[in-house]
């Protein structure tokens, strides 16, 4: 099934858009899935024929990616700026809790989204996510997540299929 197109106006005006993937049942869980950084919403499409079968896929373009309008102020491509507009897209869908799958500079948007709505992400799958460097602050958004996404797993008859630990983090 093709996708629905949704359009909505940021916070500053930008037209943005995402493909939203219906599932077979209305209160189906929601699964967010956010891009690299010079990727669209389009990678998703295989993976979003397969999610749909038990839920609803959210795949949004970030501001200037894919469909959605450029920024003429290039001051605003950074993650906050996204986090707000994912909110927003969020908010208008009616998603209040929802999975995350991040590649690359998504990864570190879902990451940063995780540690500022805690309560609005039910699991987070990264992929090669963009991530600067150790620090603390880093250590803080994520230590938590790979407990919580044991529990998340754990209490919704989750199978895990594969966890890693890097000693480089």
């Amino acid at each position: 099934m093709a996708p629905a197109e949704d359009w909505f106006e940021s916070h500053d005006g930008l037209r943005l858009f995402s493909r939203v993937y219906a599932a077979p049942a209305a209160q189906a869980p929601v699964v967010l899935c956010l891009h690299g950084l010079m990727r669209n919403s389009r990678d998703f499409e295989d993976l979003a024929a397969r999610l749909t079968l038990r839920y609803r896929v959210i795949a949004p373009d970030v501001r200037g990616r894919g469909l959605s309008d450029r920024d003429p102020d290039v001051n605003n491509y950074q993650l906050p700026v996204y986090i707000r507009d994912v909110l927003a897209l969020l908010a208008g869908l009616g998603a209040s809790h929802v999975a995350v799958i991040g590649t690359s500079m998504g990864g570190a948007l879902a990451m940063e989204l995780a540690a500022l709505q805690p309560k609005a992400i039910d699991a987070l799958v990264l992929w090669s996510p963009l991530v600067r460097e150790r620090n603390d602050r880093l250590e803080a958004m994520t230590w938590p997540w790979g407990q919580t996404w044991l529990r998340y797993a754990q209490n919704h008859g989750g199978e895990i299929l594969h966890q890693h630990s890097d000693s480089a983090y």
